[in-house]
């Protein structure tokens, strides 16, 4: 489309918008030829979009999510987004504290992710040449049992 042409998708269909105004209050614009107003207004992190079809709400969200918390203990992220170079393991293999698992190419540098932990690769969530979003697991290491002795 050109400058003041967007092209979407509102369930799964293509609608052509065009008109786009946006203020601080308010959004006016045409979705597939008719004119739509939305009132808009944000409280800390939530947004409130109201109009004649109704209201909905989200919340923002931090362009790269923490989601260490949720990962499953053993997981390695990926520190940035990049793309997988070279993987160096495969699932069921044993490695060691500081052995590489896979390199990850940002910013045309290449960069190593090391276990953390010594133990057995029971995940590994990534192939070469795929794209990687940063903070998302690579792989899981189950860590070996140290024996009391």
């Amino acid at each position: 489309f050109g400058r003041d042409r967007i092209e979407a998708r509102i369930d799964g269909r293509e609608v052509d918008v065009s008109g786009v105004d946006a203020r601080s209050d308010h959004v006016e614009m045409t979705i597939d030829g008719v004119h739509r107003r939305y009132q808009v207004s944000r409280a800390g992190g939530r947004h409130f979009v109201d109009s004649a079809l109704g209201s909905t709400d989200f919340v923002e969200v931090g362009r790269f999510p923490p989601t260490e918390k949720e990962a499953a203990p053993g997981s390695l992220m990926a520190p940035m987004p990049g793309v997988v170079r070279r993987v160096d393991v495969t699932t069921g293999d044993t490695v060691s504290a500081g052995d590489l698992l896979l390199v990850l190419e940002a910013m045309k540098m290449e960069h190593n992710v090391l276990a953390d932990v010594g133990g057995t690769v029971i995940e590994l969530r990534a192939e070469v040449g795929e794209q990687v979003e940063a903070g998302r697991v690579l792989a899981v290491i189950e860590e070996a049992v140290r024996s009391k002795q």
